[in-house]
């Protein structure tokens, strides 16, 4: 407690600290106790060994107490310190900086920024901020119809020979591409990404004959309601990955006899999916190893009764790096468990699915053949009620359950949902699971993390878990993690 700038107990802590730093820990304690055991009297008439216990516990919170004092002084001395110091550390620091490692650190600030907004602030710095960042040429590779024609003139000036970033953004009112790709198309040969808004622009770049980008590797398509200009006449030999929210699948066949796509964002919005068509292009990309696709308020076509007609590689027989499905506004049953078939020919090392619905978990974990998904070595399920969503139930014991029966090479688990700690004393071994991890699970109880640990982190070797995670889970303290910790070991840890 600080009364007056003073600390209660600090003389106790003292004589605490002296003592351990003479005689060690063990035995400094046990003296500092004793000392203070002769100062204490028994105002309370207990018997031993609680009067002993007792006066030992006070002991140590007076310590502590005396301690979060010098803690709470220290800590407001650093602030005041850190304040003063910071903007002289930073323009020191800056002075020292080799102009390479200045160009360095302003490449990085570009990479999370967008645009080359970034690197215009920087170069009106100062003169030498000016001189390293027009002498940085990966700054200026950047080029969109949000800027001037002189602009880009001089963007491609300090870009050197660098590949090039080009956007049509056509999301911004009263720009038109004409100009924009008269200026960029002589350029084609250095395009290394692409991003369209507008069939509008593909059209006139197919009307000025820019249909060639050696060095193309990236397209995003960001149009979801107009139909994507057949690009498979392009000459893409370096095109290694798309986003889309508009690409059909059909087009997506045909991109792929074209290039070796090894990564491809699929965001399909309020429209009708043809599963069968899906199932199909996938089969097609021989090089693929990541894959993103999300599914919002969509659902299936009537071709999607042919899946039984397309010859498709068989299950799990395609290693992958990433497998990420994202559902979300409850589409139907058939749609999902079309679209767990179709992805089912993949192995990914990781698989993340999300689901965001009206409905139980239990209503999309099986494909249409009754094969459980996902299926990968490290499994990620994030599973929320949509507003509205009512009876929402998912209970841990049985993901983990279908998991271990149905995906042998399963090592990392992590589930983020509502859970509540009913069949938690059910689980005994969910080998070959080593790792679980347990996020935002709010009707998750300590009476349940108690028997999960107990049971799953003592278990056998090659049987139990490695490690026990539980990250921002409302219902349960750190005190009692700590407790529990102390009893089960190092394999149980948090975030709170």
């Amino acid at each position: 407690m600080l009364v007056n700038d003073t600390i209660d107990g600090l003389q106790d802590l003292l004589g605490l600290l002296t003592s351990v730093n003479d005689k060690g820990w063990d035995s400094g304690y046990r003296e500092s106790i004793s000392r203070g055991r002769e100062r204490s009297g028994n105002p309370h008439s207990y018997t031993e060994p609680l009067l002993s216990l007792r006066q030992a516990l006070d002991h140590a919170k007076g310590a502590m107490a005396a301690l979060s004092g010098v803690k709470q002084h220290l800590a407001k001395e650093i602030r005041s310190l850190q304040r003063r110091c910071t903007p002289l550390v930073l323009e020191d620091g800056i002075k020292r900086l080799p102009d390479e490692l200045l160009a360095h650190i302003f490449k990085m600030g570009h990479d999370i920024a967008d645009g080359c907004e970034f690197s215009l602030a920087v170069s009106h710095v100062s003169c030498r901020f000016r001189q390293v960042s027009i002498g940085t040429p990966r700054l200026w590779t950047r080029l969109s119809i949000i800027y001037r024609d002189d602009q880009i003139r001089e963007f491609i000036t300090h870009s050197c020979d660098l590949g090039l970033e080009v956007s049509d953004d056509l999301r911004f009112e009263g720009n038109t591409a004409q100009p924009f790709l008269e200026l960029l198309g002589p350029l084609s040969s250095r395009w290394s990404s692409l991003d369209i808004s507008s069939s509008l622009t593909e059209d006139m770049m197919q009307s000025l004959g820019i249909t060639s980008f050696p060095r193309l590797r990236h397209i995003e398509y960001f149009s979801m309601f107009s139909p994507m200009t057949d690009i498979s006449s392009w000459y893409l030999p370096s095109l290694s990955s798309i986003g889309t929210q508009g690409l059909p699948f059909t087009e997506l066949e045909r991109v792929a006899l074209h290039a070796r796509l090894t990564y491809i964002d699929l965001c399909l919005h309020m429209t009708r999916v043809d599963v069968t068509a899906l199932s199909r292009a996938l089969n097609g990309l021989k090089t693929l190893r990541d894959l993103s696709l999300t599914l919002s308020n969509c659902e299936e076509t009537a071709e999607a009764d042919r899946m039984d007609q397309i010859q498709t590689r068989e299950r799990h027989s395609v290693n992958i790096n990433t497998l990420t499905l994202a559902i979300r506004e409850s589409p139907t049953k058939s749609l999902v468990e079309g679209i767990y078939n179709a992805l089912s020919i993949y192995t990914p090392t990781e698989v993340h699915l999300s689901i965001t619905t009206k409905v139980n978990y239990g209503s999309y974990n099986l494909s249409s053949q009754g094969k459980f998904f996902p299926y990968g070595c490290t499994i990620r399920i994030h599973f929320y009620p949509c507003t509205g969503g009512s009876n929402f139930y998912c209970g841990i014991p049985d993901i983990l359950n279908e998991i271990v029966e149905h995906c042998d090479i399963a090592r990392s688990v992590l589930l983020d949902f509502p859970s509540s700690d009913d069949g938690m004393d059910q689980l005994t071994c969910i080998s070959p699971i080593r790792h679980l991890h347990l996020r935002n699970c709010d009707k998750l109880g300590e009476r349940g993390v108690d028997e999960l640990a107990r049971t799953l982190l003592s278990a056998e070797e090659d049987k139990g878990l490695e490690s026990l995670e539980i990250i921002t889970c409302k219902g349960i303290s750190e005190d009692f993690l700590l407790n529990l910790q102390d009893e089960v070991g190092p394999g149980l840890t948090w975030v709170m």
